[in-house]
């Protein structure tokens, strides 16, 4: 986190060193959840969301990769479509879920950015998303949510939700019938973005000092990212991350130095834009 960009930020340590160095960080350690005891799964990412939501908390997830620049709820935009072109604009005030999204498509979440508002219709939603996990302990969140939203290409949705159970059956008379809640999609080339090392990635033009969360997608094997722009720090040891942040809270050179960095996922974007429905890309 850039220093003063988030207040209240509850940590979620899934072992002993983590909650170490959370603990020796944070000016406020009680926000250190000790989690050491869960399962080291993204079952357990969704399990303390649902915890936070059942106590009345709005709740945005961000993965350990993801870089806060600035206060992300005061520019909580999202994508819309108006005269047959996409803009930018305020969320509906009806909208329950907000997610990241890959920045070349209208509809294609990343589970690792989004926001939920505290209501039932959340964790209702969020139960059925961990039950569907939990019965595919090899799948990653992200897909299981692409099953649950219908994102998968070409997928038969009715089978799907009547073999799961979604409506009716064993799964919907514990859970209820799976209701989705309105969502949106986070603005995803100015507020909400990814870096251009991937294909769906990028930065509109001059927009860098605009970006509230740059989720930097770490967990990207170092063998397969399309456009490495960042591998000469990575080829010296350093962590592109960790310059970002310690350059922006430093001295106006150091400032120089990690703006430019940031600026490196700087690209121009097309206005046709994929749907997950009928592309599957995910930046490759």
């Amino acid at each position: 986190f850039r220093a003063n960009a988030a207040s209240r930020v509850l940590v979620l340590c899934l072992d002993a060193a983590a909650l170490r160095a959370c603990r020796f960080a944070n000016q406020e350690p009680q926000l250190c959840a000790d989690a050491h005891d869960w399962p080291a799964s993204s079952a357990s990412k969704l399990t303390a969301l649902a915890l936070c939501l059942r106590r009345g908390v709005d709740t945005m997830w961000l993965d350990s990769d993801a870089l806060v620049l600035r206060d992300p709820f005061s520019v909580l935009e999202t994508l819309q479509l108006k005269g047959g072109a996409p803009v930018v604009g305020t969320p509906d005030s009806e909208s329950r879920l907000f997610f990241s999204i890959e920045g070349d498509s209208w509809n294609c979440p990343n589970a690792g950015v989004f926001f939920m508002r505290a209501c039932r219709e959340g964790q209702h939603y969020l139960a059925h998303w961990i039950s569907l996990l939990l019965d595919r302990p090899v799948h990653h969140d992200q897909y299981t949510l692409y099953l649950l939203l219908g994102l998968v290409p070409w997928m038969d949705y009715e089978a799907f939700a009547e073999r799961e159970g979604l409506l009716r059956g064993e799964r919907a008379r514990t859970l209820g019938p799976l209701r989705t809640p309105r969502w949106e999609s986070l603005d995803p080339t100015e507020r909400f973005v990814m870096p251009h090392e991937v294909t769906y990635g990028g930065i509109a033009p001059g927009k860098s000092r605009q970006v509230a969360i740059f989720h930097f997608l770490e967990g990207w094997p170092d063998c397969c990212r399309p456009q490495p722009l960042y591998d000469d720090l990575r080829a010296s040891g350093l962590d592109p991350i960790t310059v970002i942040l310690k350059g922006l809270d430093g001295d106006p050179a150091q400032q120089a130095v990690a703006w430019h960095l940031v600026r490196r996922s700087e690209r121009d974007w097309q206005a046709k834009r994929r749907d997950c429905r009928s592309s599957y890309d995910h930046g490759r």
